[in-house]
């Protein structure tokens, strides 16, 4: 598939970098990751974003995660820096094997393609050379107390974050700065924030250490597959239908399956519906049918995503993501 044929969607793209991870042992890594996990949840869930609605690439001791298209940025971009920020309080005030976590932010906006191995665009890599650069790793060495640096483009910072759309993220919060990576050609301006030491309260629920929701029903669910020889995690968020009324959970798509970028559910099997996904074969019927935990339901239609229309754009529906 040519470039010229991969949809690009605006979308904001925010970047996470764990300080550290590497000198932590194995079962303080699982541990690092299942927090860092926690913490990105609850700060999307705080912003009102669907967790299955953005796109995500994990990478060990960071992530990627671009946001659907069309979002109040005025009200999720704010709010997702403030949030995260309580997160990390709450895993640091009950901490296990990893010790107390750190962690570098970078966020930034542009058009975003589903390229043949994972996402690509200006504002994916903008935000992946900011977090990776020295001014946010200088700010947790100056400000010890803190549990995260924040970074954020130029242009996001002065159509969001200096207009005063909330009065507790104001302009006064960051300083500008310059991202310099010589080796990567990388050049440009930005603007640093580095949260305070008490976080707003409110904004994520206590840490218990449990990764699964009050329901007792497992909201991630986590399937390894092969991409180049690096080992890519999906998620599968469990988010209430108040549509659906059949007593059981809903499983939205990853992305809109109207969404030319990426069309592909981001996992293999619907344990509502019975169904598993097949990149050669679509959707079709579980031979055993539904698991026994959820009683006996109706299967729902099976979804044809071939007649999906995506407009004048073809797009290959096989793309997966993997590290960056």
């Amino acid at each position: 598939m040519g470039s010229d044929n991969l949809p690009a969607v605006r979308r904001t793209s925010l970047v996470v970098d764990l300080e550290g991870y590497s000198k932590r042992s194995a079962p303080g890594q699982v541990d690092a990751q299942g927090r860092l996990l926690w913490s990105m949840v609850h700060a999307l869930k705080a912003a009102g974003i669907a967790p299955d609605s953005c796109a995500r690439q994990d990478q060990g001791d960071g992530q990627l995660i671009t946001l659907p298209p069309g979002i109040n940025e005025a009200r999720v971009l704010p709010t997702v820096i403030l949030a995260l920020n309580a997160a990390m309080s709450r895993v640091n005030s009950l901490p296990g094997e990893a010790g107390r976590l750190r962690l570098r932010m970078g966020m930034a906006q542009g058009p975003v393609q589903l390229a043949s191995i994972g996402y690509v665009g200006a504002g994916v890599v903008a935000a992946c050379r900011m977090v990776d650069s020295a001014p946010p790793r200088q700010a947790l060495k100056r400000h010890r107390d803190a549990d995260m640096a924040a970074i954020v483009s130029d242009d996001l910072y002065r159509q969001v974050f200096s207009q005063g759309y909330d009065v507790r993220l104001a302009a006064r919060d960051f300083q500008p700065v310059q991202v310099v990576m010589s080796a990567k050609g990388y050049q440009a301006d930005a603007w640093l924030h580095v949260p305070a030491v008490r976080p707003v309260a409110g904004l994520v629920p206590d840490f218990t250490g449990a990764y699964e929701d009050r329901s007792g029903a497992p909201w991630l669910a986590m399937i390894p597959l092969a991409a180049a020889g690096v080992g890519v995690w999906w998620w599968l968020g469990h988010e209430d239908d108040p549509a659906d009324q059949g007593g059981h959970r809903a499983h939205p798509d990853h992305v809109d399956p109207r969404d030319p970028v990426d069309p592909t559910p981001d996992w293999q099997h619907d344990p509502v519906r019975g169904w598993e996904y097949d990149p050669m074969r679509g959707w079709h019927e579980v031979p055993h049918g539904l698991p026994a935990s959820y009683g006996a339901l109706e299967p729902a239609p099976e979804p044809d995503l071939a007649d999906q229309d995506y407009g004048d754009d073809q797009v290959d529906d096989s793309g997966f993501d993997q590290d960056i």
